[in-house]
């Protein structure tokens, strides 16, 4: 089976922000709730505390910490800006400048919400055992394979993994079925 089976255009928007998230969006994955301003609030300084809250709210949304803060959409700055009473968002380019405040804040996040590694003991099993179940039960095409993946792991607390991991993973998974069929039927 071809690996290949996600567009370029596919790809890019893996864990990514494909469109300014909707009010909706903006309420149940980039409200700060009274554990998450604690815990925000323990940062020195706005750009500290903007950064941790933007990098919990995108781990939340998109399944992964996002680096590129200059692609965060505006309204999602704003949004949550507002929620820490700062007005102004340029404070941001001063978070990144410290790579080891971003590591720092990446283990913080994971430690306090339970989010884990794919590869961490039982999760990848048991997203191979729910991908295999699917395959089976339905020749489901890899693109909605890869969509089903990619929303249980977002859904589970698994950060995701490269794009190229989790396309080999449903391909293995599909070749897995595909080769128990034939064997059942011959």
């Amino acid at each position: 089976m071809p690996v290949e089976f996600l567009t370029k255009e596919q790809k890019q928007q893996y864990g990514s922000f494909t469109d300014i998230p909707n009010e909706l969006q903006l309420a149940r994955y980039f409200h700060l709730d009274e554990f998450d301003l604690a815990l925000i609030n323990k940062h020195r300084g706005k750009h500290n505390r903007l950064g941790f809250a933007l990098q919990l709210t995108c781990v939340r949304f998109l399944g992964t910490f996002f680096m590129e803060f200059d692609r965060i959409p505006e309204d999602v700055l704003l949004f949550v800006a507002a929620q820490l009473n700062i007005k102004n968002i340029e404070v941001m380019n001063r978070y990144s400048l410290r790579k080891n405040t971003l590591w720092e804040h990446h283990r913080e996040i994971k430690q306090a919400y339970g989010y884990q590694e794919l590869h961490d003991a039982h999760m990848g099993f048991r997203l191979i055992r729910q991908m295999y179940s699917r395959t089976w039960v339905a020749n489901e095409r890899p693109s909605a394979l890869f969509d089903f993946a990619t929303s249980w792991l977002i859904d589970n607390k698994v950060l995701l993994p490269g794009v190229t991991v989790l396309i080999r993973l449903v391909a293995e998974v599909r070749e897995r079925a595909d080769k128990r069929l034939w064997r059942r039927l011959a």
